[in-house]
């Protein structure tokens, strides 16, 4: 996917939840492979995990977590 259609995607999706559903939209842009490089990604997902982010976002960053490579 290239950056204009992620826009577009991301625009669309915001519309949808605005209008259509009257639900705000949060959005976080996140360099995974340089933010806080220093973090043990373990007991960050074992924090997000006791902090009730779980299912598909839970998964979604332990995915991302794993992929990074310092």
């Amino acid at each position: 996917m290239q950056t204009h259609d992620a826009i577009y995607f991301l625009f669309a999706i915001i519309q949808h939840n605005k209008y259509t559903l009257d639900k705000p939209t949060y959005v976080a842009f996140i360099d995974y492979s340089t933010a806080y490089p220093s973090v043990h990604r373990d007991a960050l997902s074992s924090t997000l995990l006791k902090n009730d982010i779980r299912g598909n976002m839970w998964h979604h960053l332990r995915a991302r977590f794993d992929k990074i490579k310092l």
